[in-house]
């Protein structure tokens, strides 16, 4: 993951620790509906159209 990709995943990671969670959109593709899964790395955001994620320790609301 470059910093580039941060930069576009910051907003959908400002919505998640807002617990704002269910109508993420692809800062890449623009649909809607990215999957949320906690990994032994952290939370992973994930498009199921484009397929970017990004993985890592980022807070949240609701703790997932």
């Amino acid at each position: 993951m470059s910093d580039d990709d941060f930069i576009y995943w910051q907003d959908v990671l400002d919505d998640v620790a807002a617990g704002k969670t269910a109508q993420l959109r692809c800062p890449f593709c623009q649909t809607v509906g990215i999957t949320l899964k906690d990994t032994p790395a952290g939370l992973r955001l994930e498009c199921p159209s484009c397929r970017h994620f990004i993985e890592g320790r980022f807070p949240t609301a609701s703790g997932i």
